[in-house]
Order: C-alpha cells, then structure tokens, then sequence
C-alpha cells in the first residue's frame, strides 16, 4: 500500500498533469470517487506544492502517529484543535516544526481520519451474496383493509429478489418467511446483509435466532449500521419495486398462507428472465438448501421459579416442573417444540399462550420473597436489580401494587419492564 502522503501526490499529479478523471484514479488506487475529491487539494495550493516540494521530498515522519490521535479524539468524542495535535507531537517526539509547516500536515491527517470511519461499498458485487430488508404494505385480510409487514430479499449480482407477508412482527414469523423462501430457491446465501430494524430485530430474542440460524446453515451473516440505507441500497430499491408491481393495489387475501406461495411465483415473473444466467451464477456459489434439516432454529431460556419464560415479549408458562432449568425452543416450519432434559414435547401440551400481564404481577405477588428469581428481575439493569434485591417485604407489595395499577398500559412484558424500570429511578 502507498504511503498516505506518496498517494495524494500520486492523485495530484494524475488529476492535475496528466489530466485522467477522477473514476479511472479511483479505479485505479482501489478507493472510492470521494475519497479521490477529498485527497486532491485545490489547483493553486497544488501548484505551490509542487513548486516547493516540502511533502514530496520531506515526507513527516510522525503521520501515522497523528492520524491515530486524531482517530482517537473523534471515537472518544473529546475536543480536537490544531493547537492540541500540534502541542502533543511537540511534546512527544521534542522536534521543532513551525506551526504553519505544521497546518498542512494536520490537514491531511484529519481527512484521513475522518474517511476511516466511513463505510463505502465496492462497485460490483460477487455471486451469492444477498440482501435483507422490511417493508409496509395495505392489503384487505378478511375483507378489512390492514397494514402488514413484509420482508424481502434481493441478489445484487443478478437483480433477483423476492419476498413474504409476516403474520406477525416477531422473531418466529421472519425465520419462517426467511426459511420459506430458501426452500422454494432450493439454495442459501453465502452471505446475508440484514437491515437493523430495532422494530423487529430484538437484542434478546430475534438476534441469538438469526445467528444460530446463519451458524447452522453456514451463512455468513452481516447486519447494516442504524440509519444507514445505503448499505444495501439493492433491496431498497427491490421492495419499491415489488411494492409498485405486485402489492398495488391492495391484494385481496383469505389465507396468508396460500397468498405467500403465489407470492414467490409473482416475484419470480416479475425478475428479468434474460438475467437467469446471472442468478444461475447466484446458485453456483450458494449453498445447497438441507431438505433433511428438522428444525429452523433453536434457543435456550432458562425458567424462572414459577416454570415460566419470556420470550418475544411476551410471558410464557412452561410446568411447574421446569422450575430454574434450562429449556431449549426448537422452531420449525410446521410447529414449535420445548425440549426439557433431552425429551421434546409438542407446544400445544406446553407452551400455552402468552400469560396475562395482570395475572402474572398477581402471581408475583403470592410469593414476594421470590421477586429475584422471576422473569420480571432478569429483564432489569444492574442496578435496578440491586435495588429489587434490597427491597422489603413492604417494598416489594408496594411496588407489584403500583405495577397492577399501571397493568392496563402493558400490552406485553417490554411495556411491563418500561414501567418497572420508571419505578425504580
């Protein structure tokens, strides 16, 4: 690689003498187009450069060394001047350099800097690669005219992307959508690039599923930075256009079910047929669909001392058995399945649905010497925990009343831990 200041002189001359656009040095030193107009100095600063040779023949030695403070100071967030820099190499290294001398060199570094911490994707993407992302859709289900959330997935290399209706906004829905549409393609992805949707990718739940799912598959999983469409602008683009030429106008539906079957064939007549040759090149380097795979997914809990867990949000009662044990919830197309010591049991014996709010801070209350070892305290921060744990017997009857009291504001348990948490400041 170049060395920083031997580069911009590089991208100098070629822009300036030898007059080659500014794509083709981009192309040719493998950065991007602005990382090439952030490097080439104004034409006239150029020129007295050129004339005095001060950073083409005296190259400063102490470069990487400023970079990395400069790095430093913009990660920690602290306040950065040209006069501390300048104080910190004088300091460090005892040298004399004028401050003017020392203007341009502080430049450099900082547009260095300030690059590294950009994110720039290549030009051309390789064969297998995909993209995920989540869109909103108005459909009529059952006669009434309903938002739903669909997810969508794209192939850059051959402009290839399909999609699915989730039932629900929650981690079992997309793994299944996901699965469905791998299945159907008969392949999985080398890579996966996901949108980070905090609407739907959970820290607790959705994010430990989806690794397990990309570990067991073998996929190669990458998350997008927060606010960053442009990371995978591919798929972006994908649900406008599937949004636009299949889901408009509202799309009657009866069964969720049967619509995303005939989803995939529209999605497959909406590609281009003359890019299959493209997407054959998808299917080469992918991975090969495991039809003998018999779960999607799995996850371990552990249950509190009422048997119960929590999961998507949501309380779950397990048995009075599984009291402090460890449970695995293995996720398939077709039913989800609690495995305790090694035995399955189907979810319709075990996990029932999701425990009432006002029913569960009753129980709760029937035993508050207990309040540590329950779902509700394993949700909490260290010190909110501190602060449960030394709590009285009062305390604690006190603080589940005020929670029951506020109990028809909690639609699920991440609104329930959202007014413990207010409780305990």
């Amino acid at each position: 690689m170049l060395n920083l200041i031997n580069l911009i002189n590089h991208i100098n001359i070629l822009y300036y003498e030898e007059q080659i656009p500014t794509k083709d040095i981009a192309r040719k030193f493998n950065i991007s187009v602005d990382q090439v107009r952030n490097y080439r100095t104004k034409k006239e600063k150029y020129l007295c450069l050129s004339l005095d040779n001060a950073v083409k023949d005296k190259p400063f030695e102490y470069m990487e060394d400023l970079v990395a403070y400069i790095k430093q100071r913009l990660s920690e967030k602290l306040p950065l001047y040209r006069s501390l820099a300048y104080s910190y190499i004088i300091d460090k290294y005892n040298i004399s350099i004028t401050k003017n001398a020392f203007r341009n060199y502080f430049s450099i570094a900082y547009k260095y800097a300030k690059n590294e911490q950009r994110l720039y994707l290549p030009l051309l993407h390789r064969p297998g690669e995909a993209e995920l992302d989540f869109g909103q859709c108005s459909c009529f289900l059952k006669n009434t005219l309903s938002s739903i959330t669909f997810m969508a997935i794209s192939f850059p290399y051959s402009n290839y992307c399909f999609c699915q209706l989730l039932e629900t906004k929650d981690t079992i829905s997309l793994l299944k959508g996901l699965d469905t549409m791998f299945k159907y393609l008969g392949i999985y992805p080398a890579k996966l690039r996901c949108d980070n949707d905090v609407a739907i990718i959970s820290q607790d739940t959705t994010l430990p599923l989806i690794e397990s799912y990309c570990k067991y598959k073998n996929i190669k999983l990458n998350f997008c930075n927060i606010k960053k469409p442009h990371e995978k602008v591919h798929v972006e683009n994908a649900i406008r256009k599937i949004r636009r030429n299949i889901l408009t106008p509202p799309p009657k539906i009866s069964s969720l079910i049967e619509y995303n079957k005939l989803l995939l064939e529209k999605c497959w007549g909406l590609n281009n047929i003359r890019d299959y040759h493209l997407f054959d090149s998808d299917k080469i380097s992918s991975i090969d669909y495991d039809k003998k795979a018999r779960y999607i997914a799995k996850i371990d809990i552990k249950a509190d001392c009422y048997g119960q867990i929590a999961f998507d949000n949501s309380v779950y009662y397990i048995s009075n058995t599984a009291k402090y044990k460890k449970i695995a919830l293995a996720f398939s197309n077709a039913s989800t399945t609690v495995i305790i010591n090694g035995k399955e049991y189907p979810v319709d014996n075990h996990l029932t649905k999701p425990t009432d709010i006002k029913a569960y801070l009753c129980l709760l209350k029937s035993n508050l010497a207990q309040l540590h070892h329950t779902v509700l305290y394993n949700h909490m921060n260290k010190n909110q925990q501190k602060k449960m744990l030394f709590m009285s017997l009062k305390d604690r009857s006190l603080f589940i009343d005020t929670l029951i009291t506020n109990s028809s504001f909690c639609s699920n348990l991440k609104d329930l831990i959202l007014i413990a948490s207010r409780l305990l400041k």
